[in-house]
């Protein structure tokens, strides 16, 4: 009669609960005829695996996410495995094999088609809506009338096809649904009200024209699209979202705890326009939490390119990585109600609801040195100050002398300092044995349990000074780390740039004789800060780096320029210092970088050097017969200091001070202490 023809849903109401029923079933049908001619067919006997149901459509007020509320409500997760509220774009088009349940709605329509992969979840599910009355937020009670279906309409089944292709995401997109609990959801929203409530946001806030906007850590300024370094604002409440804050380092979708937040608040209808974040003004890794209701979020590459949409539902995370951060666009289109255009049909359509989005990035004290160079301020600025150098790249300027865009820093570093240290390993850490008395006193002093990290460690010459601290080591030759594991500690290969550590998690750090292999002062400015990422509150780091002044005034030579070829190679200056002392020539490795050879045992001329390595080669047992090979030269990378230049790099920093700054045989010397998360 009605997909109601089976009176065990009927018996236990009344014959007026009975007729009412009926009455609503009748009329859900009638609106399913409008909408769809005879591409649905209502069944008139049997249970089947489709749903309508009446007063539960967009236009009277309901969201998807209702809609699973209530049928949780009434029948008990137990009985029906739905899909997540959250899915992800990509999983709309479910396989059959799941058991769930899909949910359809349309534009302007008052009824919502529901499918599952077992007519007993069916069953349920009809059994606990028939007759059921819901409340809408502004307090309206309307009944639900559900009715049976043989089929779902053409338009909605292509959409659960087996061979509907996954939509693709922008390169370096993560999606994580139910990144929170929905207490941890309400939590958030109730701390935004009370905060939109109070004089002072209502004094203080942004009220833009699309949006709402409220700021911790730093204040964004959108005149500029930068951010108020100079002044920090309240920061970033850790109560409230530090759980989440250390969750997003352990994803990977930061590599440091984020310093700034920006809340949005969304009224139905709103949209933010298509921008990319400022490249100068924010690291890798935008994370977008959303709360409240569902947005589709358009991403776009370049005007004749298709735009591709990503469903925000609440509780998930959305980070921008790599080239989605850098190269894609991203906005929100202002209207009512959204849908799904990378699907060709109108079944995924819904009615917008107010949303919360809690933005976490990471604010950068550096120039950007991303490889989008067309999309980058901080690039496109370097090219018009430097009309003469085509591609200009902040990491192209490195020493005097060698601004060659073929090779920018990163390249300049693998080809001089990483390669180099693989080949000449073995020989390296044969010379590396005594502690210098500074660095042990440093570690002697940190309290027993400590963390102790050390950041290039080398051959692990520090690791084992002190035995009750937990010590680690990493450095980015792996063929040292191999030495270090052979010696029984605990390290790993890793880049000074993007440390594998969690923030805040090391009591102490030790960097020796590494950052003046860095080779543009940006780069050097970058390790500083991810050593600091790690210290937790009032940790402190000790960082050596080679000196250009040699022989200070007034004071005798360092050892450096006092040792002979005899002597074994000195404790303190150049932990890549060279067990040779004579004058070299170019050699074939260095004559394709314009830099200079430094003649070692000699005082530094310029800053920028190439130090040559003479690895010798010692002859098997069974060898010793046979001529010995002629030594083999290798160059590497150094940036040398001058005085206060160290200090200056770590100045920019905001959130450590500095202790302690001295010279140590030719070593400029810095202790650091975090002072601020």
């Amino acid at each position: 009669m009605s997909g109601l023809s089976d009176a065990v849903h009927l018996k236990a109401f009344s014959h007026s609960e009975r007729r009412k029923c009926l009455k609503g079933a009748m009329k859900t049908m009638k609106q399913l005829k409008n909408k769809f001619q005879n591409d649905v067919c209502i069944s008139e006997t049997a249970v089947t695996t489709f749903l309508a149901i009446g007063n539960a459509g967009l236009s009277c007020g309901f969201s998807e996410s209702d809609i699973r509320r209530e049928i949780q409500t009434g029948t008990g997760k137990l009985y029906v495995p739905l899909l997540p509220i959250n899915r992800s774009i990509d999983s709309l088009a479910h396989s059959n094999h799941t058991a769930g349940v899909d949910i359809f709605l349309f534009a302007d329509e008052p009824f919502a088609l529901l499918q599952s992969c077992c007519t007993a979840h069916v069953e349920v599910i009809f059994q606990a809506l028939i007759n059921r009355i819901v409340e809408l937020g502004n307090g309206q009670r309307l009944p639900w009338y559900p009715v049976y279906l043989l089929n779902l309409p053409h338009c909605v089944s292509s959409t659960s096809s087996h061979e509907m292709t996954d939509t693709k995401h922008p390169p370096g997109l993560k999606y994580l649904s139910e990144f929170i609990t929905e207490e941890k959801e309400a939590e958030l929203i109730r701390f935004v009200e009370e905060l939109m409530a109070s004089e002072e946001t209502k004094s203080s806030g942004d009220f833009l024209k699309n949006r709402t906007t409220l700021h911790f850590g730093y204040q964004f300024r959108y005149g500029k699209n930068d951010l108020d370094l100079d002044t920090p604002i309240r920061p970033i409440p850790g109560e409230l979202c530090g759980d989440i804050l250390q969750k997003l380092v352990e994803c990977g979708c930061v590599t440091r705890i984020p310093d700034q937040l920006t809340v949005n608040i969304y009224e139905p209808g709103q949209g933010i326009p298509p921008h990319v974040d400022t490249h100068s003004v924010f690291e890798d890794g935008i994370c977008s939490l959303s709360l409240g209701g569902a947005v589709v979020m358009d991403f776009s590459s370049g005007a004749e390119d298709p735009v591709l949409q990503v469903l925000l539902e609440p509780r998930s995370l959305l980070a921008m990585l790599g080239e989605s951060r850098y190269a894609w666009t991203h906005g929100i289109v202002p209207r009512a109600t959204d849908s799904l255009a990378n699907f060709s049909t109108t079944g995924q359509t819904w009615r917008r609801l107010r949303r919360i989005s809690f933005t976490f990035r990471c604010a950068k004290k550096t120039p950007c040195e991303c490889d989008y160079r067309e999309h980058c301020d901080s690039q496109r600025a370097l090219i018009q100050t430097n009309p003469g150098i085509p591609n200009a790249h902040p990491g192209d300027f490195v020493a005097e002398g060698c601004r060659d865009p073929k090779k920018p820093a990163s390249s300049l570093e693998d080809e001089y300092v990483y390669q180099v240290y693989e080949r000449i390993a073995p020989h390296f850490s044969e010379t590396r044995h005594k502690a210098w008395p500074q660095i042990a006193k440093f570690v002697a002093a940190l309290a027993p349990g400590s963390v102790l990290l050390d950041v290039g460690c080398g051959n692990g010459k520090y690791l084992g000074l002190n035995d009750s601290l937990i010590q680690i080591g990493c450095d980015r030759s792996s063929n040292l780390i191999s030495i270090c594991q052979a010696r029984g500690f605990q390290v790993v290969v890793s880049d000074i740039l993007a440390l594998p550590f969690r923030a805040g998690s090391c009591d102490g750090v030790i960097c020796i004789a590494v950052i003046h292999h860095l080779s543009s002062e940006e780069r050097r400015v970058q390790a500083i800060q991810e050593i600091v990422r790690l210290l937790r509150l009032g940790g402190r780091a000790l960082i050596y780096v080679w000196a250009m002044e040699q022989q200070r005034k007034d004071q005798k030579k360092s050892t450096y320029l006092k040792k002979t070829r005899h002597k074994e190679p000195s404790p303190h200056l150049n932990d890549g210092g060279d067990p040779s002392t004579s004058d070299l020539p170019f050699s074939a490795a260095a004559s394709s970088c314009p830099l200079p050879v430094h003649v070692n045992r000699t005082e530094f001329k310029q800053q920028d050097v190439l130090v040559p390595w003479h690895l010798k080669n010692v002859p098997s047992s069974a060898d010793k017969e046979k001529p010995a090979e002629p030594e083999k030269v290798f160059h590497r990378f150094y940036h040398v200091f001058r005085e206060g230049e160290l200090r200056q790099c770590c100045e920019r920093l905001a959130d450590v001070r500095v202790v302690l700054e001295y010279y140590d045989e030719g070593n400029w010397c810095i202790v650091l202490e975090k002072t601020a998360i």
